[in-house]
């Protein structure tokens, strides 16, 4: 076997056709016991009296693989092979009945084993098992094959060992006499040692008048822990994983080898954040596995069982029989009968015993198998294993590669202050009364016309499209779709834009619905302006029945196979291609990633059919916005891909657009393995990007190199190496500090920032306030420098310059971010009345950015000086902070708005807890709690870290517990955050294993939270 080649994996049958080489490959856990069954045997050899084990566990523990890789060893160690034979019984011993029987069998697995290294001999057992079997009736048969058995071994000087699977399953099977009989021959011959298996500790080991009474020494096998998960996933070609990766398969497969198999055999790279889709696939692959389990129990049985699992946590028999509809006797008999299989377990004692399944995963498979609602279950359980468990830094949305920031207000700002010269211009609020036909001037008309394009465009721009859906409305309403030539192109330009709109909200079939009542009406229309519309609007009706799965309506129009794109003319063309790319930047910039993908993979692929060298520049920075997605859903081998592809087609490409593409190839692929553990291909993306780019002459190209140092020093610090990332910071600013190209002082202003977050993580706090104090200074004077990066320049056959935007870079952005930071670190160093000064100084000069990440920025300072101040005892302090808050951001819309006006309301659960208003905190948690969508992920985590966070700062449980008791089925979606606060509280809670084990994840959080807390307070030891 080469070092590439990974063992042949037996998930049922270990050691069948399988060498010895790999069965010793294969085994990866349960090394532990297996050295103590070696040195049993060892001691055994030279004992006269020997030690016999009984390995107890449930099915897919690892018995079977245990028991192979000890014969194995017996046959491999020169220390013991030439002393020492393992005799394996088949597992499953259905034709032994009498004690006969099981010494017969013994001595054919004898000759077996025997048969390429004593020959002779094995000829001798196979002839004496010819003999005794067809003499089956006489009565010294047993003892006979016994002395055959043993006499072997005696001539040829070995100790045998006997392994026996499913052992409680054969003393159920055979009559009284086997069992002392067997006790006897293990009591007298000094040559032989058992080792057997059993699903469960059975009645005879704990009768005191069964031969089997205190005959073995027991091992429990005991589910795998996550180390011991991780290196079983390793063997099986999974590769390094992180912890927080493979916490939740242990808690999926309650540490079973075999299920752990199962599921790298199809999941080797797994994605937690696909998990539950992964689950599907498992379960759809194996299901005749997991039928084949139920099916081969009794009817009654199998009842009980799927009670017991359809019930999915601990239950009691009474609870098993309400669910199963059989009498407490029936599935009193039928739950021992499960014991003995190994299928359930139990805890408590006496009438108190609750049961559950060994399995974890067969209640999965069965609640994804019988009711649709129940995938809800799954997936939410999973959402928080990931939540939980994991250790990868919070990002937010914002940070998105094709994100664009909203227009310049001050063209509306300055319209509103001139409404009282103009009342015209009161249609700008779109409000006022209507202008009445004929009442005014065309001059008039056309004016408020272009007011309420302007609102539409601008509120598109900034991606508020459900406003854009109202204004359009509210315009075609007003011009009734006037079919008047002067008004055809305005009526146009606003149908269009709210086609447009629908479609970047999801609403397929709204968007074409729209798209096509343009084109019946205006397809035929001379003026050439309205032409280009008709196009927006083929292709917004393109991509809603794309994208809203009404493939057989693509052939309606042009735009569905490659031969009919090819007709149109290039002006047509790419007025499509830019459409299609600006509704994919806007499905990801609003976290509809999936949709946004398939959009971007369609445009990818008619780009790459086209084979037009003018198109290579877009398909480097599409492929790069898709690579970004991929990153953002947690799909790390497909952005790795991605970024490969476009590092490998267009590394030789010079023109400047294509660099940079290739540029944040390496920071994407760096940042992706990143999030996977990679760290050595971290820093190799990282220096490869430095080392391609890091003195090319164009400022876009060479600012990718000063963000790839960015990501090295990053990594460095989640590598522990937390001086040397800021030592690699501080040659940022060395080397590239002084350049005056803006868009590299932008990069270098931004690793500025990243070393005042480093220091405070650092809880270097002095620091990283003069280190804010000395970035402000040096670019906080020229805050309104950003700059729209390029995507790329493509001039089509008829002259006509068509240009991409990509992501807005804001001196804003960087230094509100060192301003938020400053604050964080003189809330924790105690220097309240600092961090009060530091946050006013931020809300003057940002609290009315158009900058939405300043605008996140400035959110996040506020709060985390009005939670500090409620942590403080100042609740009244911190209710003024909301207000202002409130104040500041009232009537903006955004994701980063919405959530802050939820914190706002965890601010003041800890400020009327404060005040000891525990009813009105009531109020405000289950005000918050309502707000948040259980279908967005990003909404639940919010939820679980805020209420973690409460909870940690002296937010009593029951706050918590009262407000989500008022809505149970959204409280069933977050049952590991409920079950962790009713532990606290000292309740006893039955529920599912899985569900326990992620509120232990939930448990530890709080308590980590909490000693930071009581770390940061006034005075605090």
């Amino acid at each position: 076997m080469t070092a590439k080649q990974l063992p042949a994996v037996r998930k049922f049958n270990p050691g069948l056709f399988q060498t010895d080489d790999e069965v010793i490959a294969q085994f990866a856990v349960r090394k532990v016991e297996f050295k103590i069954l070696l040195e049993i045997v060892k001691e055994n050899i030279c004992s006269s009296t020997c030690q016999h084990v009984l390995i107890v566990a449930p099915r897919g523990r690892g018995k079977t693989m245990l028991l192979a890789r000890l014969a194995a060893e017996c046959r491999t160690d020169s220390s013991i092979s030439g002393r020492v034979i393992p005799v394996r019984l088949m597992e499953d011993n259905y034709e032994i009945s009498t004690l006969a029987d099981f010494w017969l069998e013994a001595l054919i697995h004898l000759a077996n084993e025997l048969a390429e290294i004593h020959p002779e001999t094995s000829l001798e057992l196979r002839a004496s098992h010819s003999d005794l079997k067809s003499r089956w009736q006489e009565r010294e048969i047993a003892e006979r094959a016994r002395a055959a058995f043993m006499r072997s071994a005696e001539r040829l000087d070995l100790h045998l060992v006997l392994m026996v699977e499913n052992l409680q399953a054969l003393a159920d099977n055979v009559d009284e006499i086997f069992g002392w009989g067997l006790r006897h021959a293990l009591q007298t011959e000094s040559r032989l040692t058992l080792v057997a298996s059993a699903t469960s500790r059975f009645r005879a080991l704990d009768d005191m008048d069964h031969a089997f009474f205190e005959l073995f020494r027991p091992m429990h096998l005991e589910p795998l822990d996550t180390k011991s998960c991780h290196e079983l996933w390793k063997a099986l070609g999974g590769g390094e994983r992180l912890e927080s990766e493979i916490e939740p398969v242990r808690i999926l497969t309650g540490g079973s080898p075999r299920l752990i198999a199962i599921i790298a055999s199809f999941a080797s790279h797994l994605s937690l954040d696909h998990l539950l889709e992964e689950l599907v696939a498992l379960i759809d692959e194996h299901t005749e596995y997991f039928r084949g389990h139920l099916e081969g129990m009794p009817m009654t049985e199998r009842r009980v069982y799927l009670a017991l699992v359809d019930l999915w946590r601990p239950s009691t028999t009474s609870e098993i029989a309400a669910r199963a509809s059989l009498g407490i006797r029936t599935v009193s008999t039928m739950l021992g009968r499960l014991l003995n299989r190994g299928a359930i377990e139990f805890g408590g004692t006496g009438k108190k015993r609750i049961y559950s399944a060994v399995e974890g995963l067969y209640c999965i498979y069965y609640k994804l198998r019988r009711e649709r609602g129940s995938t809800q279950i799954v997936r939410y359980l999973i959402l928080f294993m990931r939540l939980v468990f994991s250790e990868r830094e919070q990002r937010e949305i914002l940070e998105a590669a094709n994100s664009k920031s909203p227009k310049n207000q001050a063209l509306l700002q300055g319209l509103k202050l001139a409404i009282d010269d103009e009342p015209i211009l009161a249609t700008l609020l779109l409000d006022g009364p209507s202008t009445k036909e004929g009442s005014s001037s065309s001059s008039d008309a056309r004016n408020e016309r272009g007011i309420f394009l302007e609102r539409i465009a601008e509120s598109f721009g900034n991606r508020d499209f459900e406003q854009v859906v109202d204004l359009a409305d509210k315009a075609l309403k007003k011009w009734k779709w006037s079919d008047n030539l002067r008004d055809t192109e305005y009526v146009a330009q606003v149908i269009v834009k709210k086609a447009q709109a629908h479609l970047r909200l999801a609403q397929f079939s709204e968007a074409r619905s729209t798209s096509s009542k343009m084109i019946q009406r205006y397809s035929e229309s001379p003026q050439s302006t309205v032409e280009d519309l008709v196009i927006l609007a083929r292709t917004v009706r393109y991509i809603a029945d794309f994208l809203g799965g009404n493939t057989d309506r693509l052939e309606e129009s042009p735009w569905g196979p490659l031969g009919q794109i090819r007709k149109l003319s290039a002006k047509s063309f790419w007025l499509t291609v830019m459409e299609i790319i600006d509704a994919a930047n806007d499905l990801f910039f609003q976290n509809k990633l999936k949709l946004g993908s398939r959009l971007m993979d369609e445009i990818i692929n008619w780009l790459t059919e086209r084979n037009d060298p003018t198109s290579r520049p877009v398909v480097a920075l599409c492929v790069i916005n898709n690579a970004n997605a991929q990153l953002l859903m947690k799909l790390h081998k497909n952005s790795i891909e991605s970024s490969d592809g476009v590092i490998t087609q267009f590394s030789e490409d010079q023109r400047s657009e294509v660099k940079l593409a290739v540029g944040q190839a390496f920071r994407l692929k760096a940042l992706a393995f990143s999030e996977i553990g990679r760290s050595d291909k971290v820093v190799e993306a990282c220096e490869t990007a430095v080392a391609s780019y890091g003195g090319d002459p164009e400022d876009f190209v060479r600012s990718q190199a000063v963000r790839a140092l960015d990501v090295k020093a990053r990594e460095l610090e989640k590598m522990g190496l937390a001086e040397e990332a800021i030592t690699a910071l501080d040659r940022i600013y060395d080397r590239y500090g002084g350049e005056s190209g803006a868009v590299v002082q932008l990069a270098v202003a931004a690793s500025l920032a990243s070393k005042v977050a480093a220091l405070v993580r650092m809880r270097r706090f002095k620091d990283a306030i003069a280190n804010a104090d000395a970035m402000d200074a040096l670019y906080g004077k020229n805050l309104e420098s950003r700059v729209q990066w390029p995507i790329v320049y493509i001039m089509v056959d008829d002259g006509i310059s068509l240009s991409f935007e990509h992501e807005v870079d804001s001196l804003e952005d960087s230094v509100s971010d060192a301003l938020r930071n400053k604050v964080s670190a003189e809330i924790q160093n105690s220097e309240i009345a600092s961090a009060s000064l530091t946050c006013e100084d931020i809300k003057r000069r940002f609290g009315s950015s158009a900058d939405r990440q300043a605008q996140f920025n400035t959110a996040s300072a506020i709060l985390e000086l009005a939670w500090a101040l409620a942590n403080f005892g100042r609740a009244d302090a911190a209710f003024r902070e909301c207000k202002e808050l409130e104040s500041i951001f009232k009537g903006l819309k955004g994701d980063h708005l919405d959530q802050t006006r939820r914190s706002i309301k965890w601010v003041r659960i800890k400020s009327y807890t404060a005040l000891g208003n525990l009813p009105s905190a009531v109020a405000e948690a289950r005000s918050a709690f309502s707000e948040y969508d259980f279908e967005n992920e990003k909404d639940i985590e919010e939820l679980l870290l805020l209420t973690v966070d409460a909870v940690a700062c002296g937010v009593p449980e029951k706050v918590f517990l009262t407000a989500f008791g008022d809505d149970q089925i959204r409280s069933n979606q977050i049952a590991p955050l409920v079950v962790a606060l009713r532990q606290r509280v000292g309740e006893v809670v039955r529920e599912p294993a899985e569900v326990i084990e992620v509120a232990k994840g939930v448990q530890k959080m709080i308590k980590v939270k909490n000693r930071d807390f009581k770390g940061n307070l006034p005075n605090a030891s």
